[in-house]
């Protein structure tokens, strides 16, 4: 010690100040290091925006709990730069453009007048509880109402009667719907085979594979994309549009050759979806091809399948797909339906499982789960019929 006290004596004056400037700048560097790595980087959006403009843009952010900062009276908003590609999938951000003279984003938004955000309903007051037979005739007319065939409306009812008398008609429905279906939702925690989206033409199954990746990508798993729909005019392009705001490659396989050379890729990959063209599901030669295809990727085949469609043509379509082997499907367009009984037909007869369902058009907010209580609040009317089925299904 005392050495290095003697040592620091004959530094002299001069030396000592230069020492300690040096050590103070090593500091203050250490200092402004540690707080660029603890400070999330931001994108600056910038336009000229109206206010109105801005407002509508703060509101949504806030709705998706979006960080941001507000800067020359709004009209330049700071976001995350890991959430600007969130915004840009669901279009709230239409387009930017660097402006190389100040480092700035130029950029393009798009908001609705009115934002949907969902909003808590209140409990309904406790009411008598119905007897058996006033029960069973109220779901009978709410089945009946919703498009479900009668023998299956019958089976139903049936299943009902085997609930204690005390319960409500939703749970007492729920219960019914609990014996007859199965809910199995996709989850890439344990998903071990690819997913591969199959289904007539314009079910939705481009854009449930754009909601499924997203989901995977912002997980931050390693995603690996592929569609086979290669004849279909825009076929991948839409796909395409998605991929490239998720920062991912779209492989296209137009045959079983060209996907069995994915195989690889797609066993290192978290999460791996492929997207296929529609097919009538009555044409033998259309379903082979689609066994195929998923033989080649050792694929799991998800049926999607549109809300609102005939019950029984539904519960068909399900169980043909049934028959190449899909065990689960997911039911699009569920926010563009009031008549459940095509979904409910497909679960009941069509022998396969419900994954998820697409409550919304927004592809950043994936697919959302379903199960016989959520699914039978939304076949039970309550005492506002007129919500938004959107926004019961998320609550």
């Amino acid at each position: 010690m005392e050495t290095f006290v003697q040592a620091i004596r004959n530094l002299g004056p001069m030396r000592l100040a230069i020492m300690g400037g040096v050590i103070l700048g090593l500091l203050g560097f250490l200092v402004f290091f540690a707080t660029k790595l603890s400070t999330p980087s931001l994108t600056t959006l910038y336009g000229e925006l109206e206010q109105s403009d801005a407002a509508g843009i703060v509101q949504e952010l806030e709705s998706r709990n979006i960080p941001y900062e507000l800067k020359h009276n709004g009209t330049q908003i700071l976001v995350p730069q890991d959430r600007v590609m969130q915004l840009r999938l669901d279009a709230i951000i239409v387009s930017t453009e660097m402006d190389e003279t100040d480092g700035l984003c130029w950029v393009t938004a798009a908001i609705e007048d009115d934002i949907d955000i969902p909003v808590e309903v209140e409990e309904q007051a406790d009411t008598a509880p119905m007897d058996a037979a006033t029960r069973r005739d109220f779901l009978s007319q709410v089945l009946t109402a919703h498009g479900l065939p009668a023998h299956l409306t019958e089976k139903v009812l049936r299943d009902c009667d085997l609930v204690d008398e005390a319960s409500d008609p939703a749970m007492t429905l729920a219960a019914a719907i609990d014996m007859g279906a199965a809910f199995k939702p996709i989850d890439f925690d344990v998903q071990q085979r690819p997913l591969m989206l199959v289904g007539p033409p314009g079910a939705g199954k481009t854009i449930t594979a754009a909601k499924l990746a997203a989901h995977a990508r912002f997980a931050g798993k390693q995603v690996f994309i592929a569609t086979t729909d290669t004849k279909r005019a825009g076929g991948i392009e839409q796909l395409q549009a998605f991929t490239k705001i998720l920062e991912m490659d779209l492989v296209t396989a137009p045959d079983v050759d060209a996907l069995a050379a994915c195989k690889e890729t797609i066993q290192a990959a978290d999460a791996a979806i492929i997207d296929t063209a529609g097919v009538n599901p009555f044409d033998d030669d259309d379903m082979q091809s689609l066994r195929a295809l998923a033989g080649a990727a050792g694929a799991e085949i998800i049926l999607v399948l549109a809300a609102g469609a005939d019950a029984m043509e539904s519960a068909d379509t399900a169980r043909a797909f049934s028959e190449i082997g899909a065990e689960r499907m997911v039911i699009s367009r569920l926010d563009m339906t009031r008549r459940l009984g095509g979904i409910l037909a497909a679960a009941l007869a069509g022998r396969i499982a419900v994954a998820n369902v697409s409550i919304n058009p927004q592809v950043a907010d994936g697919l959302s789960r379903i199960n016989p209580v959520s699914l039978a609040q939304l076949i039970v009317p309550d005492d506002d019929p007129e919500e938004p089925i959107q926004k019961k299904a998320a609550q």
